[in-house]
């Protein structure tokens, strides 16, 4: 309702498979679990709600499943354990799978309550590494408010 409305919609992690499902794209585990700081990059396609993205960057994932992008979204971001990270969807529409949201205790509370999700597996790191990245919830926070900043200049 709120997209065929043209409202202004942000999902991130469930909300961007949500989105997905709803304009016709599937969720389904991905081939790899991502958990921990990793490195994520820009596609070549513009959104002008990602202006002040950077090309490369790092963020906060804790995911296992990944979706596809409906027909008519661009492909924004990626990372080297799951291809579809970001979509747009018109003006209007942003998916976000990765957590710039996180803050240390979100993270905190996250190594507390699913430990068992660390198991040993490519991109899933440990616990110690994730707290030694904490640092970079700060920089994550800036990204998120230049995402927001961005929806604002657009209403």
């Amino acid at each position: 309702m709120a997209i065929e409305m043209k409202k202004k919609v942000l999902g991130i992690c469930l909300g961007a498979q949500m989105i997905s499902e709803v304009l016709g794209g599937s969720v389904f585990p991905n081939r790899e679990k991502e958990i921990g700081w990793h490195g994520f990059h820009r596609t070549q396609e513009y959104h002008a709600w990602l202006a002040k993205i950077p090309e490369k960057f790092t963020s906060f994932a804790w995911h296992g499943d990944t979706f596809t992008l409906p027909d008519g979204a661009q492909h924004l971001i990626y990372s080297e354990a799951c291809e579809n990270q970001a979509f747009a969807y018109g003006e209007h529409v942003l998916g976000l799978q990765f957590h710039l949201e996180s803050t240390t205790d979100c993270i905190q509370q996250m190594l507390a309550n699913w430990p068992h999700e660390l198991r040993d597996a490519p991109f899933i790191q440990t616990t110690s590494l994730i707290r030694e990245g904490i640092d970079h919830c700060e920089q994550s926070k800036m990204l998120l408010w230049g995402i927001l900043d961005q929806i604002a200049l657009a209403a």
